[in-house]
């Protein structure tokens, strides 16, 4: 890396994120947040005590629907855990998109199966919002 490049990173291009967050480097690898970074980490543990194996981060998924693609999804982390004896794709969202909602959905219906978020539950699950006072 060049010090430009450096320097650059460290001050901003002048222009926030869409979301605030600002990506970061770990391990040779870039994450979308800090807190993104922080829950590899954690995988990384899970999968250094054998509770889960196969990690891999942005994974490509292409969503078709009668052999025609719509669209792709790209999980934060794939991995195989052996508690729940099969492949689970997680996301790490600080806040949720329309565009990511209708991909969670459509990943479900074309899979059967559920993304998870890094609270536990799986994306397409409604959530209830607590009311203002």
């Amino acid at each position: 890396m060049t010090y430009a490049f450096l320097k650059k990173l460290s001050t901003g291009s002048g222009r926030s994120n869409k979301y605030g967050n600002r990506k970061v480097e770990y391990d040779g690898l870039w994450f979308d947040s800090g807190a993104e970074r922080d829950r590899y980490i954690a995988l990384l543990a899970l999968q250094n005590t054998g509770q889960i194996s196969c990690l891999r981060t942005q994974v490509r998924i292409p969503l078709s629907v009668n052999e025609v693609k719509v669209c792709s999804y790209v999980a934060d982390f794939t991995y195989y855990s052996m508690g729940l004896e099969r492949v689970v794709m997680e996301d790490y969202k600080g806040f949720r998109t329309p565009v990511f909602n209708l991909k969670a959905r459509l990943f479900k219906a074309i899979t059967g199966e559920d993304i998870i978020l890094q609270d536990g539950l799986p994306a397409t699950k409604r959530r209830l919002r607590k009311k203002k006072r």
